[in-house]
């Protein structure tokens, strides 16, 4: 017995150290992957890439894409399936099960183009409410056992037309779902255009869904896996069924979903002592981006403030804002490792503003160098765009919220303060003084959105220029849609920096949408920030608002 004691102890302590050097992902594995055919990656948090083979481990973080011909099963960590397209972009957003419900476990999911079939595991059959798909256009909540969804993003300028209209498609097979606030019952399918829509019901199936298999999860379930354990996951199963019949029949009068709080929220809207913002852990691959750094950032929220003053009345409601470090306590810019930020906030006397990316895809991502005008082997500063599509918030005196579709943002290097601005390029003899000083928009560069979540290209006319006493911004898009905006912002310095309590930036000076259900832009604002050490770039973002409808985004410009 004493023996038998001492090899136990060795052998747990050799377990210990086995841990000790087993990579964190295999510790942390939300799922495997048990079939893949064709060329299948996953992309890590930080950018990294590897070849999905039978037995990969996946983890909360991990983007899955697959190539058109390509497919993939996995299997996740309480049991549940996902079977993902050809073709397909999606993301373990959050996922947790330690193998007990204690209210901790979730499983969050992103579906950015493609698609899968969803059987759920224990997370979904007895936790219904930590068990969501996001995509684009819809929130997914699942009430049932095994759905597909498939989302169809906008064809690119010039492309051929997806075989079924862009946006999100969900079809249950067993159980209810609820997509935008609409029920979804056994055999039905559900389409929604974009995430400000309620799903409604198809008349028909689209050609985009096969026949559903059966499931067959009793031969996917693991060989060590013990009578009794099989005996109560069938009693589960037989629970979750009758369950999943009044799902159909009680959730007919469900309310339209809010999005959810990240979750892994990372900025708090408070201050400290030295009124700057609390902000909590982020990890040691985050960092402080350096004093002179600039961002600017534009999004678009449902409105249901009657006393904003930038989207009064409006059901959509563009909006934004810039900032530049300039060592005053209460501003941060956190960047990952990748340089990519991922939290930008003000808490002072004049702002109140923080985004946190929270678990959301850093998507249409694009850098460019600003150069010395007449030399450009001379670079002066970078400039870097992208989106965030998924599971973000911004935190401000209008409370916690999460964009409609994407938060667009900007960053810049090397930027000039709103005080170094005027001291060094306004006025009598410096570079401001003449009239007028054009920045030429650089090709490419930011990212477009509206509120059906449809992306715009920005064209060569656009424009950012001092006019002799003001500032103006010119952003012409091309046809989307049917849609076409033409949109100018004015103001002085204060307002394109954001600067003073209660300035909301650059207003409208004319604006219009072509083929908007309204055409005339009747609110919206620009900020941005000039980039160089004299003023050889600017940064931007925008938004314009009609009585329906919503632009946001941002752009780079070059003297």
């Amino acid at each position: 017995m004493r023996q038998w004691r001492t090899g136990g102890t060795r052998w747990a302590q050799w377990l210990m150290l086995l841990a000790l050097f087993l990579p964190v992902a295999a510790l942390a594995a939300a799922g495997r992957f048990q079939f893949v055919a064709g060329a299948v990656h996953i992309v890590a948090p930080d950018g990294k890439t590897r070849l999905a083979l039978k037995g990969s481990p996946v983890a909360s973080g991990d983007a899955i894409i697959t190539a058109d011909n390509a497919s993939a099963q996995l299997r996740m960590r309480d049991g549940g399936i996902l079977a993902i397209r050809p073709a397909t972009r999606m993301k373990i957003d959050a996922y947790h099960f330690d193998g007990k419900q204690d209210g901790s476990e979730k499983s969050f999911f992103s579906l950015l183009k493609g698609g899968f079939r969803s059987i759920t595991g224990l997370i979904g059959k007895l936790h219904k409410s930590a068990y969501r798909i996001r995509t684009p256009a819809a929130t997914i909540g699942i009430r049932g056992t095994d759905s597909e969804t498939v989302h169809v993003p906008p064809p690119p300028t010039g492309g051929p037309a997806p075989a079924v209209p862009p946006g999100t498609y969900n079809k249950v097979n067993v159980g209810a779902t609820i997509v935008n606030g609409t029920v979804v019952g056994p055999n039905q399918v559900a389409y929604t255009p974009n995430l400000g829509t309620p799903a409604v019901i198809l008349p028909k199936m689209p050609s985009i869904f096969e026949p559903a298999k059966p499931a067959r999860r009793a031969q996917e379930e693991e060989s060590q896996q013990t009578e009794t354990n099989a005996t109560q996951e069938s009693g589960e199963e037989a629970a979750a069924a009758g369950e999943d019949q009044e799902a159909s029949a009680s959730f007919d009068n469900a309310p339209l979903l809010s999005p959810p709080a990240p979750s892994n929220p990372i900025v708090q809207n408070v201050s400290d002592a030295t009124g700057g913002v609390a902000l909590t852990a982020l990890g040691s691959s985050t960092h402080a981006a350096p004093v002179g750094s600039a961002g600017v950032g534009a999004d678009i929220r449902r409105n249901d403030d009657a006393n904003d003053p930038l989207c009064s009345g409006a059901g959509f409601c563009g909006g934004g804002g810039s900032i530049v470090l300039d060592g005053t306590a209460g501003k941060s810019i956190l960047l990952d490792e990748n340089k990519v930020p991922v939290l930008i906030a003000e808490n002072t006397a004049s702002e109140d503003f923080s985004y946190s990316a929270g678990t959301a895809a850093w998507l249409d991502a694009g850098k460019a160098d600003i150069h010395m005008p007449g030399s450009p082997a001379v670079k002066l500063a970078t400039v870097q765009w992208g989106r965030y599509v998924g599971n973000d918030a911004i935190v401000d005196k209008m409370g916690v919220r999460d964009p409609i579709g994407s938060m667009h943002l900007m960053l810049a290097d090397q930027a000039l303060s709103y005080h170094q601005a005027l001291e060094t390029v306004m006025g009598a003899g410096k570079l401001f003084d003449t009239s007028p000083v054009t920045f030429n928009y650089i090709a490419g560069s930011g990212t477009v959105s509206d509120e059906l979540n449809q992306i715009y290209a920005i064209q060569g006319t656009s424009y950012f220029q001092y006019t002799g006493s003001q500032f103006e911004l010119k952003i012409d898009t091309n046809t989307v849609g049917g849609r076409t905006w033409l949109v100018s912002w004015h103001g002085d310095l204060a307002q394109v920096y954001h600067e003073g309590a209660g300035n909301h930036g650059m207003t409208i000076l004319s604006g219009s949408c072509s083929g908007c259900p309204a055409s005339p832009v009747t609110s919206g604002q620009a900020s941005g920030a000039l980039v160089g050490s004299n003023a050889e770039g600017a940064i931007t973002s925008f938004s314009a608002n009609t009585s329906s409808s919503s632009l946001a985004g941002t752009a780079a410009f070059q003297r």
